[in-house]
């Protein structure tokens, strides 16, 4: 399983699980340090746009979708998944100009979670992840990306002890994988970078993910959480 950064540093970052975003709802993400609107339409399709509408700024996470369209909090512009705006209601007979538009971003789908397209271009390609997965929870952390990754690095037994051996996925500085000790399933694990001082990891189960496993899965992950964010702040009064 790879999921690779491109020497220009361009790649798919999870910026959530799939679960967690059921169709016709909205939300607010960040991706590579910019706050972005992650909704799905009616029909389930994923959209990220900008989190701020063309007319007056208002943050589009704090919209409500409306078929396939998603609509503007404050004063109701709609707009359509390709990003148009459809329409205006305080001018229902007014042909919607096509510079009207949001700017969008490239979304993808797979292995139970959705990825952000960070890049200067657009996206090359489908994350290179396994097509399926289980959500097991996510985990937002007080602790930079860079303390997360090199928790999960150096001390990864202290969490998942018992289950199996959790190694970085090669290619790929922010997934890491577990097999389980009985080769009955595979826990993956996604780190999203968020701020300077805050991350996100997402986990998903892959093969077998009974409620049992799953309930276990998600404590550890609490265990991750909490020592990430008790070490660093031990680090930070050190440092003081």
């Amino acid at each position: 399983m790879t999921s690779r950064l491109p020497d220009d540093g361009a790649g798919w970052i999870a910026i959530g699980l799939s679960d967690d975003v059921p169709a016709g709802c909205v939300t607010g993400v960040v991706l590579a340090g910019r706050q972005l609107a992650l909704w799905r339409d009616g029909e389930g399709a994923p959209h990220l746009w900008e989190d701020r509408c063309p007319h007056r700024g208002m943050r589009m996470s704090l919209g409500f979708v409306r078929g396939n369209d998603l609509a503007c909090l404050y004063h109701g512009w709609r707009f359509d998944g390709a990003g148009q705006c459809r329409q205006i209601p305080a001018h229902p007979e007014l042909k919607v100009s096509a510079r009207i538009c949001m700017k969008t971003f490239d979304v993808a789908e797979r292995g139970g979670m959705l990825w952000g397209w960070h890049g200067r271009d657009r996206a090359t390609g489908a994350p290179e992840v396994a097509a399926s997965g289980t959500a097991v929870r996510s985990i937002h952390a007080a602790v930079p990306a860079g303390a997360m990754r090199v928790m999960l690095e150096e001390t990864p037994g202290e969490f998942f002890y018992g289950l199996g051996q959790l190694l970085p996925v090669g290619g790929h500085p922010d997934l890491f994988s577990l097999t389980m000790e009985d080769g009955t399933g595979e826990l993956v694990l996604a780190l999203q970078p968020i701020s300077s001082a805050q991350c996100a990891v997402h986990a998903v189960l892959r093969g077998q993910a009974d409620a049992a496993l799953r309930a276990e899965c998600a404590r550890r992950m609490g265990w991750l959480r909490d020592s990430a964010e008790r070490g660093h702040d031990d680090r930070q009064g050190a440092d003081t």
